[in-house]
């Protein structure tokens, strides 16, 4: 069982922008929804914070949701803040949901980038970045 479980939804982007929807990083034609996962007032829906010690690891389960068409194509550990790529080590893919494995024992941010690509209109790499935190 995961320690987690995050949602994604994915949409071409809408002018005004709807709450709680954040445009992708380097496509503004689409927009993107987290749920899940444990958000706090300093980070949005689809963050999530891991208590952990010394040893051991954390996952996080991610799905995609109400989002016909795409697919998330991968999922990349990106870097804490020390800017240092740490133990948040892996990510799998079990028919389509991906789980992530937090194996960082130090009290820090990071953050991992999930990947989507538009089946239906052949673009890929549409970029949806939520962050964690070990507290």
């Amino acid at each position: 069982m995961p320690d987690q479980n995050v949602n994604l939804q994915v949409t071409a982007a809408q002018s005004p922008l709807p709450a709680a929807w954040t445009l992708c990083q380097n496509n503004s034609n689409y927009m993107y929804k987290y749920t899940g996962g444990n958000p706090t007032s300093e980070q949005p829906s689809g963050s999530f914070n891991f208590t952990h010690g010394p040893s051991g690891s954390k996952t996080v389960q991610i799905g995609l949701t109400g989002s016909s068409g795409f697919a998330i194509s991968s999922v990349t550990i990106g870097y804490d803040d020390d800017n240092d790529p740490k133990d948040l080590s892996s990510a799998a893919n079990t028919n389509g949901t991906w789980t992530i494995t937090d194996t960082d024992v130090d009290a820090e941010s990071g953050y991992y980038n999930v990947f989507v690509n538009d089946t239906t209109n052949s673009v890929n790499g549409i970029e949806c970045d939520p962050r964690w935190k070990n507290n």
